[in-house]
C-alpha cells in the first residue's frame, strides 16, 4: 500500500465529518511527515479541504467536502471560543472573590514531553506546531519565554533550528552536526600557511623569427600610407580657390 493509499483510508475511516491532520496518525512515521504529505497531495487535487488554520478537514473526494457543513461547524467553534473565555473569566472571578490568587495551567510539561520524545535530534519548529496543535505566534511566544528562563535550549539558525530540554543534549547534537556539515578535502595542518601564489599576469606570446646564417637582413623604407587617411597636402576646394584669388 503507498503512503497515499494509507492516508486516503484513514480520511474515508474517519467518516462524514473529514479528518484533521493531527487525527492521522500512521505508526512509525512522524507528524510533520504525514502533514507535508497531507498538503503535498492536496496541492496535486488528490485530497480536498475545508476551513482555516487548525480546523480544516480533509477529504477523499470534492462531493464529500462540499457536502461538509463548514458554516454549522464554525458556528461552533465560536461559540466554544465564547464558552471556553466564559469559563476562564469565572474562575478568574472566583478566585478573587475567594481572596487567592488565580493560577492558569502551565503548559510547559505538555511542550517538554513533546520535546523530550524527539530523543537526541532535538524538536523543529514544524514538528511542535504540528503536535502542540498551536497556531505559529502563539507557539513562537512561548519559545521566546521559555529560552529566556533557561528551561530551553535552541541550536542552530533558521529553518535547522532545534529545542534540547538541556545544554549537554544541545551540544552533542551542535557537534554532530558540525562533524557532518565538515568540508570534504580540509586544508592539511601539515601545508604552508602561505601557499605560493601563482604567476597570473599575462605575458604576450610574441611571433618566433628564424634567420639562416648568411641570409643579409634588408630594411626596406615605405611611404606612409594613405589608403585610409587624409594626405596633409591635400587641401579642398574652397581653400584651393581661395588662396588661388588671395594671389
Amino acid at each position: 500500500m503507498t503512503p497515499f493509499q494509507t492516508i486516503e483510508s484513514i480520511i474515508k475511516a474517519a467518516g462524514s465529518n473529514g479528518a484533521a491532520v493531527t487525527e492521522i496518525k500512521i505508526p512509525g512515521i512522524k507528524p510533520v511527515s504525514i502533514k507535508a504529505s497531507v498538503s503535498r497531495y492536496w496541492q496535486k487535487g488528490l485530497l480536498f479541504r475545508v476551513g482555516y488554520g487548525k480546523h480544516i478537514r480533509y477529504f477523499t473526494t470534492e462531493v464529500e467536502a462540499m457536502a461538509y457543513n463548514w458554516p454549522a461547524r464554525l458556528t461552533e467553534i465560536k461559540a466554544e471560543i465564547a464558552e471556553n473565555a466564559k469559563a476562564r473569566y469565572q474562575r478568574r472571578l472566583d478566585a478573587k472573590r475567594e481572596g487567592r490568587k488565580f493560577v492558569r495551567v502551565d503548559p510547559f510539561p505538555q511542550f517538554a514531553e513533546v520535546v523530550r520524545k524527539c530523543g537526541k535530534r532535538g524538536a523543529s519548529i514544524a514538528h511542535l506546531e504540528t503536535e502542540l496543535n498551536l497556531p505559529r505566534g502563539t507557539l513562537l511566544s512561548r519559545i521566546k519565554t521559555y529560552l529566556d528562563k533557561g528551561v530551553l535550549v535552541r541550536v542552530g539558525q533558521s529553518t535547522v533550528t532545534r529545542y534540547f530540554l538541556d545544554q549537554q543534549a544541545a551540544s552533542a547534537y551542535a557537534s554532530a552536526v558540525e562533524r557532518r556539515t565538515k568540508p570534504k578535502g580540509a586544508a592539511s595542518p601539515w601545508r604552508a600557511e602561505t601557499p605560493t601564489k601563482r604567476n597570473t599576469t599575462h605575458q604576450p606570446r610574441l611571433p618566433v623569427e628564424i634567420i639562416n646564417p648568411g641570409v643579409p637582413i634588408q630594411q626596406i623604407p615605405c611611404s606612409n600610407d594613405y589608403r585610409f587617411s587624409v594626405s596633409p597636402h591635400f587641401k579642398g576646394e574652397f581653400t584651393r580657390e581661395w588662396q588661388e584669388k588671395r594671389a
